[in-house]
């Protein structure tokens, strides 16, 4: 755990000291509800960062009625969920369709949640996988930095 957090807090002050000079699309990150693995979305911030994205970044388990007040609230472009120990199904998924019809920028959910019932998942949402580079082209096809 110590070095978990020795890297996240230095990755994270990466990102906070580079976030002012990119001028691309702005990302919304963070973690959905019970998820506190954060070092792989702030480690896709960075690498988004590096490709012109300027990013907010708010962290582990953030309540999905928040993303839609921020992104109102400031001037997102797109908003990106990372997902790696949580279920992403039943209600939650539900939550995640509602979300996506409410946003008016793309929603994306990245990581390695195991993700079923997708019968329920809204086709709004774009799917980024655990596979940075992979991740990254399907961002910018989605959502170029420079538009």
């Amino acid at each position: 755990h110590f070095f978990t957090s020795y890297l996240r807090n230095k990755v994270g002050a990466r990102v906070h000291h580079a976030s002012g000079k990119t001028k691309g699309s702005r990302l919304l990150l963070a973690c959905v509800p019970g998820e506190y693995h954060e070092l792989g979305s702030l480690l896709f911030g960075l690498s988004a960062m590096t490709r012109g994205y300027r990013l907010l970044f708010l962290g582990a388990d953030l309540p999905l009625d928040q993303v839609k007040v921020v992104s109102k609230a400031t001037d997102i472009d797109g908003v990106v969920l990372s997902a790696v120990s949580v279920n992403v199904r039943g209600q939650f998924a539900r939550d995640l369709s509602q979300l996506a019809d409410e946003l008016s920028c793309p929603l994306m959910l990245g990581g390695s949640a195991p993700v079923t019932h997708t019968e329920t998942i809204n086709e709004k949402i774009i799917f980024l996988g655990n596979d940075y580079r992979k991740a990254l082209e399907t961002l910018e096809q989605q959502l170029p930095a420079y538009r």
